[in-house]
């Protein structure tokens, strides 16, 4: 499955039940998930547009407000995502094994 277009995912940001997976597995999450960076970082793109003033402001305010959004989307997906990369990585016919509930549930 290539994924050439979309963000790398590092291998930490992965599931324990999908690092123990089989290789198809991990490739479907992999790709599910990088496919959710991408998504986050076009909402946040659209939320702080719509959230910060862009009046009498100088270069660097929007230099750092053209970083927030990628930084809060890669911050999201570190944290674990919205959990889109495991529902999607089951419909494109990756993941077999069974949903674990979350740890603090």
């Amino acid at each position: 499955m290539a994924t050439s277009g979309l963000p790398p995912v590092a291998p930490t940001t992965l599931p324990a039940d999908v690092r123990r997976a089989p290789v198809a597995e991990q490739r479907a999450y992999r790709a599910a998930l990088s496919f959710e960076r991408v998504l986050l970082g076009q909402l946040t793109e659209v939320l702080s547009k719509s959230a910060l003033p862009e009046d009498g402001e100088g270069a660097a305010p929007q230099v750092y407000r053209d970083l927030l959004p990628e930084a809060l989307a890669d911050g999201m997906i570190a944290g674990g995502g919205l959990g889109l990369a495991r529902q999607l990585s089951r419909s494109i016919g990756g993941a077999t094994t069974p949903p674990t509930p979350p740890e603090n549930a």
